[in-house]
């Protein structure tokens, strides 16, 4: 009697040992799709904080750029006043 309560508990032991086994390798299988999903995750941010950077670039050029014409513009346009002034006084002259 007291053999195969042994038996039976040992018996359930190596149940239990086996279901625990199968736990921590199901647990460590989530884990390792858990860190590959982190992984790409890194990979994603990383990738998208080159493409932030390449436009905050590439706006900060566009905005000297614009600045630029605009400064040419306005120098532009002082010397086309500064051509008329010219012209108005040569038309005086002439008259």
């Amino acid at each position: 009697m007291v053999a195969a309560e042994v038996k039976n508990l040992a018996t359930q032991t190596t149940k239990a040992t086996d279901d625990i086994a199968k736990e921590i390798q199901a647990m460590q299988a989530v884990s390792q799709d858990v860190a590959a999903s982190v992984n790409a995750i890194t990979a994603t941010t990383s990738s998208v904080s080159e493409y932030v950077n390449g436009v905050a670039c590439a706006i900060e050029e566009q905005s000297a750029v614009t600045k630029e014409i605009s400064s040419n513009m306005q120098k532009t346009s002082t010397n086309v006043s500064d051509i008329n002034e010219c012209v108005k006084k040569i038309s005086g002259a002439k008259s």
